[in-house]
């Protein structure tokens, strides 16, 4: 009887460590779900979430010489979900209309360039930055 109760008691030890000290798994916010982060971006709460979008770029904010800054729509079709993104790579080109796929995470607390007013959208680091064709359709 002891041992059957050491193992119950080992079992739900191992059960509640297991949901223990992972951390939870962050959402990767793409095209598709970008709206549920559209206006909730700023509280911080998606701090750390991957980020896997096509957008298309409608202002080059600033480049500095280690980063590049500039304005995309994530739904270029509506011309909606204003994002900023950073790009720590000053080597990096885009231009105002290019479509570039974006791989990073969401960093609301980036600190900005003087340069750059921006208080709500979504801020994105990309760890990845291509320019793509435009999409078809």
């Amino acid at each position: 009887m002891r041992t059957r109760l050491t193992v119950v008691v080992l079992a739900l030890l191992v059960a509640v460590a297991g949901g223990c000290g992972g951390g939870s798994k962050k959402t990767t916010f793409t095209n598709a779900n970008w709206g549920d982060i559209e206006f909730n971006a700023q509280t911080g709460k998606y701090n750390g979430s991957p980020v896997d979008i096509d957008a298309q770029v409608y202002f080059v904010a600033e480049t500095e010489r280690d980063a590049i800054w500039f304005m995309v729509y994530a739904d270029a079709a509506q011309e909606n979900f204003r994002t900023l993104v950073k790009v720590p790579d000053g080597s990096f080109k885009v231009e105002q209309n290019e479509f570039v796929h974006i791989v990073g995470t969401i960093e609301q607390n980036t600190e900005l360039p003087s340069m750059v007013m921006w208080d709500t959208g979504p801020i994105v680091v990309a760890s990845k930055a291509t320019v793509v064709p435009q999409p078809s359709g």
